[in-house]
């Protein structure tokens, strides 16, 4: 595989062109308080695996009449990483480069009741269908994206409520398979890593993305950093507790909060209310007079905002990003709702310095996510 061995001094010289290029050698030399030599040594490691590349001179520090420095710029495709989204209704896998571009890409679709082994094979079809588009040894590895709880250390997903699946060894399925290092994340996750990475969290610190849409689940990142928890499952929203008597969720996929607002459970009232084959984007944008559909919308808003309000509350967020089916489509709706809750509940000290914004990445946060994992757990 085209796994990536670099010193420190090698990251740091690579994380200073990739970050300011085009920059001179001199300049790096100065900005990293190294030598000259040792600056020449790297970038022509650097040089030789088409990591960087010289792509002109410094006419700015020619007034003096001296010799022109060679510029070096990164090459974002020197490496590529495989990113796949799984779904409620299908599976995309994609090239990225990591600048987080995306390249060849393929959709397979998914069937209700699937069995473990079908899923697996369609996952299979997803990623065979994008890693013949490059030589393996460009790829550093694969980074997965899964729509429900998973230990990441492991890579197994306890369960994915959307496709009814439980204990999924996604790692070792695709590791054995692809002999190509596996990550695995929840989907929130990597999409609040696209969003501090390139979204409109960029150059925020303390990030919280909520996914709202077939289910319920957030992201977390903390001082820079996405926080997983100890075992890999935190950020699942979908659980918080807003009502004491929750015993009617214990047998379920799903949690409490997502039993009153993801698109799956509120597709499920729907139906019990005699409007068979409407969905979650019918209740939200069909003009249907009907008091229990309003009061289901503000009910689900509510328990929303109490779950902010205890995010808010413990994790100090400088943000909060909307995204989702529910989430991105429905924002102006959601934050018409739950941010005036929010405020009734918390002191203005609290929410005052909160900004609350919709995704950048609404439809590829995951993918860009994902491989944005995998540079993180291989090379940066």
């Amino acid at each position: 595989m085209g796994n990536l061995h670099f010193t420190e001094r090698e990251r740091v010289i690579l994380a200073r062109i990739r970050n300011e290029g085009p920059i001179a050698r001199v300049r790096i030399a100065k900005k990293e308080n190294i030598s000259k030599p040792v600056v020449t040594l790297g970038v022509r490691k650097l040089l030789s695996i088409g990591a960087v590349r010289e792509v002109g001179k410094d006419v700015k520090r020619s007034s003096k009449g001296g010799k022109q420095a060679t510029l070096l710029g990164f090459v974002a495709d020197f490496r590529l990483t495989l990113a796949v989204d799984i779904g409620r209704t299908k599976i995309v896998a994609a090239m990225i480069d990591l600048d987080g571009n995306i390249g060849a890409s393929h959709t397979v679709s998914l069937r209700e009741n699937m069995s473990k082994e079908e899923f697996m094979s369609l996952l299979f079809e997803a990623i065979e269908g994008v890693i013949e588009a490059v030589p393996k040894e460009k790829i550093i590895g694969i980074g997965v994206g899964i729509p429900g709880v998973i230990g990441s250390n492991n890579g197994v997903a306890d369960f994915i409520p959307v496709l009814s699946l439980r204990n999924v060894p996604i790692k070792s399925w695709i590791e054995e398979q692809f002999g190509i290092e596996t990550f695995c994340e929840n989907d929130a996750a990597l999409q609040a890593l696209s969003e501090s990475w390139k979204g409109v969290a960029e150059g925020k610190k303390n990030v919280v993305v909520i996914n709202l849409g077939a289910g319920i689940g957030s992201g977390v990142i903390i001082d820079g950093r996405l926080y997983t928890g100890s075992t890999g499952r935190a950020g699942e929203l979908g659980y918080l507790i807003s009502n004491w008597d929750n015993t009617y969720y214990r047998e379920s996929f799903f949690g409490e909060l997502e039993e009153k607002m993801s698109g799956v459970c509120l597709e499920r009232k729907l139906d019990e209310f005699g409007y068979h084959g409407f969905t979650a984007t019918d209740l939200f944008e069909r003009d249907i007079d009907d008091e229990r559909l309003r009061d289901l919308i503000y009910q689900g808003c509510k328990s929303l905002a109490l779950a902010l309000c205890n995010l808010i509350s413990i994790l100090n967020p400088d943000i909060v990003v909307m995204t989702g089916g529910i989430g991105y489509n429905q924002f102006e709706l959601l934050t018409k709702y739950t941010i005036p809750l929010i405020k009734n509940i918390l002191p203005n000290e609290f929410v005052g310095s909160v900004d609350f914004a919709r995704s950048k990445f609404p439809s590829e946060g995951v993918l860009i996510g994902a491989g944005y994992l995998v540079q993180k757990k291989t090379f940066l």
